[in-house]
């Protein structure tokens, strides 16, 4: 061990891009929802003023810093030795993967719960939490990719340890690439739940119908429709 061995200061771009995570999704998740009439304007206002999405916001605020001070404490005990460079290595990697699990499971749970006081239906339900998902997959994970690069860069001067290797660059694209495509059809598929006059037309229709309450709810986003 060398006390005179200390691992830099992370830098403040890491954190600020911690925080756009969390952050971004809500900024476009209004913008499709208007434009693809998943909600009118004074349910949407209702929505962001409801206490579920508050409460979003005040994890999106304290979570990214709870996280970023925890990073920074561990590496401020950095020595050198092979145990600090593996705990480095391994706090690391949660750190992460909890800047990105958390978005997702934030907007998972809070989205429908906040959904739940302006959706007229189940369905309208499924087609807001589609829309916020996809605005994650969409632009939080871009974020996330930068977010990512930044923070391995700060890390060139932790010694490399094989076990706490992540994806490799190919890996990682494809990956991405694959939630884009899920963002992307998860928001454009979402309107159909809503505003398509047919929705019986869609194999979903069917599926749901082996539930009574889903079906009232189906014949009534159809009359609506017509």
């Amino acid at each position: 061990m060398d006390s005179s061995v200390r691992a830099p200061k992370i830098p403040v771009v890491v954190g600020v891009y911690n925080y756009l995570i969390y952050l971004i999704a809500p900024v476009f998740f209004p913008v499709f929802v208007l434009t693809s009439r998943t909600l009118k304007q004074g349910d949407l206002v209702t929505f962001f003023t409801s206490i579920p999405f508050l409460i979003y916001v005040a994890l999106a605020l304290v979570t990214p810093t709870v996280l970023f001070f925890w990073i920074k404490a561990v590496f401020k005990k950095y020595d050198g030795s092979e145990k600090s460079v593996k705990k480095l290595n391994a706090c690391a990697v949660l750190y992460t993967k909890f800047s990105i699990i958390f978005p997702i499971l934030y907007v998972s749970v809070l989205n429908v719960w906040a959904s739940l006081s302006v959706a007229d239906s189940y369905l309208q339900v499924l087609a807001l939490w589609m829309q916020a998902i996809g605005c994650v997959f969409i632009f939080s994970l871009a974020l996330y990719v930068n977010f990512i690069q930044k923070f391995e860069k700060f890390l060139s001067f932790l010694p490399f340890r094989k076990e706490y290797q992540g994806l490799s660059i190919i890996a990682r694209t494809v990956l991405s690439g694959f939630f884009v495509c899920c963002g992307i059809l998860l928001i454009t598929g979402a309107p159909a739940l809503v505003n398509h006059p047919e929705i019986s037309d869609y194999p979903l229709y069917y599926c749901l119908l082996y539930t009574s309450d889903a079906a009232d709810d189906l014949a009534m986003c159809r009359s609506r429709g017509s």
